[in-house]
């Protein structure tokens, strides 16, 4: 498993990636950059059904002899956490913030697990389109080479046809 902190606006957000590759974040920062109670987040969170099942505890090493515990929901589900949040039971102050959270946390997450994965399908993307733009030149250039032999052959033929002419008349008969 990799951990990553990841900065968010002011927050650093403890993140890591298990085994299979899904990346997790912890939900305690972001209710305490929120502003939002985590005690009654994270009871929200064991409580639902899909994001009960789906988080994950996990231990963060902060100090040299301590660990602290999170509770962690997949990157994948922290949208639908943020907008199951009723806007109108937060505190003001905090309203503006959960409204940032859940616009643009979801994709600075994503984008630093995943950011450089994308590029690498972004440029196999592009080789895919370089190499049939390749096959089609490649196949085109047959087609000419083909053609190429075939007007040789008839420029042979003609060539032919016209020295047999020639033959036919005597050289004093020409000019």
């Amino acid at each position: 498993m990799e951990n990553k902190l990841i900065r968010f606006y002011e927050t650093k957000l403890v993140t890591f990636i298990d085994l299979q590759g899904k990346p997790f974040v912890a939900v305690k920062h972001i209710c305490d950059a929120i502003g939002l109670n985590a005690n009654s987040a994270l009871r929200a969170i064991r409580n639902h059904p899909i994001l009960g099942p789906a988080s994950s505890v996990q231990y963060h090493q902060v100090g040299e002899n301590q660990r602290r515990e999170y509770l962690m929901v997949p990157i994948e589900y922290l949208n639908g956490w943020l907008f199951s949040i009723d806007i109108n039971k937060v505190k003001p102050e905090a309203q503006k913030k959960l409204m940032v959270y859940q616009k643009e946390c979801y994709q600075v997450l994503y984008n630093a697990w995943f950011g450089v994965n994308r590029n690498i399908v972004d440029k196999q993307k592009q080789c895919f389109l370089l190499l049939q733009y390749l096959r089609n030149a490649e196949t085109h250039i047959s087609l000419l080479s083909h053609r190429k032999k075939e007007i040789y052959k008839q420029l042979d033929g003609i060539d032919s046809e016209i020295f047999v002419q020639l033959k036919l008349f005597p050289q004093n008969a020409i000019g």
